[in-house]
């Protein structure tokens, strides 16, 4: 289903899902609330992080914990914990849903210092290796991800997603959003039910993100 954030296409700033809850800033619109809810049959959370609507950006999401900021406010850290373990982590790279990518093991932005590898290592109990893909360094923007496969940007080479399958431990496929947009993660709010893309994305679009995002199967 496509949708929009106040007319924004890239819904995937704004929001995050796993197979629990979803998560969509305070001022979220119906339309984009009811088909979340819909699509991911999860109930969606409102709340804010560090006063910000850009959920997406500032939060990696697994089905057992999220990954927040160490400045988030009390009150957003409650909502949050109430639907996922919180796990904080301060340093230079507080965007934690573009710079980094979570299964067995960790993928995270290259220009992470030693120290602050280490923070995100320690934090989630995982092996962090820092790598670029496709050419960026935000590597969390560049892949969309659920229990059954993961969509990734279209310029990856197969090493690199064969580096993600392994990370991920599912398969996954390059695809694109909102007529173009290698920036998967932030054209697509998605769990393993389901998934709604920004309202540019074209049907061919779609029909990649559902084969790689394991829909199909």
């Amino acid at each position: 289903m496509r949708a929009s954030y106040h007319g924004n296409q890239y819904i995937g700033l704004f929001g995050k899902a796993n197979d629990k809850v979803a998560f969509l800033p305070r001022d979220a619109n119906k339309s984009l609330f009811y088909s979340l809810r819909e699509r991911t049959g999860v109930e969606v959370v409102k709340t804010s992080i560090l006063e910000s609507n850009l959920l997406g950006v500032y939060m990696a999401l697994t089905d057992k914990f999220a990954v927040v900021p160490y400045t988030i406010l009390p009150s957003e850290e409650e909502i949050i914990s109430q639907h996922v373990e919180v796990l904080k982590i301060g340093g230079r790279f507080n965007a934690w849903g573009n710079n980094i990518i979570i299964g067995k093991s960790v993928i995270a932005n290259p220009r992470m210092n030693d120290k602050e590898a280490k923070a995100v290592e320690n934090a989630l109990g995982k092996e962090v290796f820092r790598r670029s893909m496709a050419g960026y360094s935000t590597v969390g923007s560049l892949v969309c991800s659920n229990s059954k496969g993961f969509v990734i940007h279209y310029k990856a080479s197969d090493d690199e997603i064969k580096f993600v399958e392994k990370v991920l431990g599912v398969k996954g496929s390059r695809a694109t959003a909102n007529m173009g947009n290698g920036f998967v993660s932030i054209g697509i709010i998605a769990n393993s039910k389901g998934y709604v893309v920004g309202e540019g994305t074209t049907g061919v679009e779609i029909a990649r993100i559902e084969e790689g995002l394991g829909y199909l199967g």
